[in-house]
């Protein structure tokens, strides 16, 4: 076949150079238009084995693009676009984007309801999801695993996932805590992450508020006293549908966790919201000694507001109130039940305290109980401290009101009383301050006594 069309071709250039006869030359312009027919013809079977899908398998495992546009998208799959919608107005781009809540690239799609993937694999389904992808972006943040989460425990992106919580739907909510739910535990110990957890809490559905308990159910002690974890338990415990069970898994571990630093904010937490009285019944004991401790102040002062069960706790206390007043804690637990407590804990008290008030007064932290007694007493009981101060001499014969108002703690017991007697009882004091203002120009500590001298002098004028 190719030697035909070689002497065909040179037949033409013969007759191109005029070499051939003219009467030759119709029959030679014939062949050669049989020759190229044919020519064109095995081109065409040559081209086409080339790209048959069959005989060729490279050419089998290129990919065209609607399976192109399929990968980009696998949340989507193209539709076949029938003879019938081709007669439509719009195309088929037009006819799709019209569709409400369909994803369309190019050609017409459905959305695959089944699909799944990771975050970061996974096509945005909506605004929500984009601006939280562009934020990641902006930010340069990328995980392997959960990008939410990773955004969960940055410190921009804690507060930007919690900001876009409050304005989510319910299904963006749910969406979001989907995937963030395997990595719970991580996020509640997580410095930014816990903060997270905290919002899904706060407006989550119970199911959700079930799941997170679920996820810190075998560790409730260990997250409680961590510095992170203890916070995202005390928002645990203002839910009211899973508090309880929080509660059942503190029993036993009280007083472990009121003197924890991080535990005792749990310990108080649960005082506040669920119930008092199986903290009482652990530290009843103890109550003393907690009162003497940094953490187990607190916890005892939280109790005396939110609990009437605990007179035995608080008669101890009041029996050891002269200890209790010079110790750095203890001393707040006094004033606590001086502010807070019955008519009847205030009087035992303050007459327990009243008859040293000379001594208290100069006291580092016995001086702020003395403050409060004089705060809270009555006119009674405010008369009788003044009449021991009057009468009250120092080691070296010196005048104990005096020296009280020359002293660092003690001015602002003298202060107190300056503002609170009346009538005779607040003339008195005045008069036997002004008698020796000589003494007490000499005193830093004194200046305050000395203006509000002058203060009440000018309001008589």
């Amino acid at each position: 076949m190719f030697e035909k069309n070689i002497r065909s071709a040179r037949s033409i250039s013969h007759i191109a150079r005029g070499n051939v006869d003219p009467d030759d030359k119709e029959k030679e312009f014939s062949l050669h238009e049989t020759n190229t027919q044919t020519m064109d013809k095995e081109c065409t079977d040559i081209i086409e084995d080339a790209f048959n899908p069959i005989k060729c398998t490279t050419w089998q495992s290129k990919k065209n693009l609607v399976d192109r546009i399929e990968e980009d998208h696998p949340t989507h799959k193209s539709i076949e676009y029938n003879i019938e919608e081709k007669k439509s107005v719009l195309p088929p781009i037009g006819k799709g984007l019209k569709e409400k809540g369909k994803r369309h690239i190019l050609l017409n799609s459905i959305k695959i309801d089944s699909f799944s993937s990771t975050p970061a694999a996974e096509p945005l389904k909506d605004q929500f999801f984009e601006e939280v992808y562009a934020f990641a972006k902006k930010r340069g943040i990328s995980s392997s695993e959960n990008l939410i989460c990773a955004i969960s425990k940055d410190q921009e992106g804690s507060r930007f996932i919690q900001k876009k919580l409050d304005g989510a739907s319910a299904e963006e909510i749910a969406m979001t805590f989907e995937e963030i739910c395997p990595w719970i535990g991580d996020l509640i110990a997580d410095l930014f992450g816990n903060y997270v957890v905290q919002k899904f809490l706060e407006i989550g559905t119970h199911e959700q508020r079930e799941k997170i308990f679920s996820a810190m159910e075998g560790t409730i002690i260990p997250l409680a006293l961590h510095m992170y974890g203890c916070r995202v338990i005390q928002k645990a415990l203002e839910c009211k549908d899973i508090n309880r069970k929080i509660v059942e898994r503190i029993k036993g571990h009280v007083i472990d966790l009121v003197c924890d630093q991080n535990g005792n904010h749990v310990v108080q937490k649960c005082v506040e919201c669920v119930d008092s009285d199986f903290v009482i019944k652990e530290f009843e004991e103890d109550a003393v000694s907690l009162s003497r401790h940094r953490y187990g102040c607190r916890v005892i002062q939280r109790i005396f507001e939110n609990s009437t069960k605990c007179a035995s706790a608080i008669d101890k206390i009041i029996s050891n109130a002269k200890l209790l007043v010079e110790d750095q804690y203890g001393n707040y637990v006094i004033q606590h039940i001086l502010e807070k407590g019955t008519h009847a804990h205030k009087r035992k008290i303050i007459t327990d305290l009243s008859d040293n008030i000379a001594e208290y007064s100069t006291h580092k932290f016995a001086s702020n109980v003395m403050e409060k007694c004089v705060i809270c007493g009555t006119m009674e009981d405010r008369k009788h401290m003044l009449k021991q101060l009057k009468s009250a001499v120092g080691p070296s014969g010196e005048d104990m009101l005096i020296h009280i108002t020359m002293d660092k703690f003690g001015n602002y017991v003298i202060q107190r009383l300056l503002d609170v007697l009346t009538g005779a009882d607040k003339e008195v004091l005045m008069a036997h301050l002004k008698a020796n203002i000589s003494d007490l120009k000499k005193s830093s500590y004194a200046k305050c006594i000395i203006s509000k001298l002058a203060l009440l002098d000018s309001k008589r004028e």
